[in-house]
């Protein structure tokens, strides 16, 4: 689970980075942002997301908790 970040480490928490492989989430609870490349978009629960995990990436929950699965391949 993702919850809301302090005040302070908010800024190191929006950058994007990216990784080998592919990256799959699938929301379980609360809202999440999620920024890939120059796409962004709020996942609900029950939604899911697939992408190339070395575009740039980054995901936040907004407004308390957000819990998710993420499945990430080599």
């Amino acid at each position: 689970s993702i919850g809301p970040a302090p005040e302070s480490d908010r800024p190191a928490l929006l950058r994007q980075s990216g990784h080998p492989g592919r990256e799959f989430n699938s929301l379980l609870g609360g809202p999440l942002r999620l920024k890939v490349h120059d796409s962004d978009g709020e996942l609900a629960p029950g939604d899911s997301v697939i992408f190339a995990a070395t575009r740039p990436h980054v995901m936040k929950a907004v407004g308390g908790p957000a819990k998710f699965i993420a499945i990430i391949t080599v």
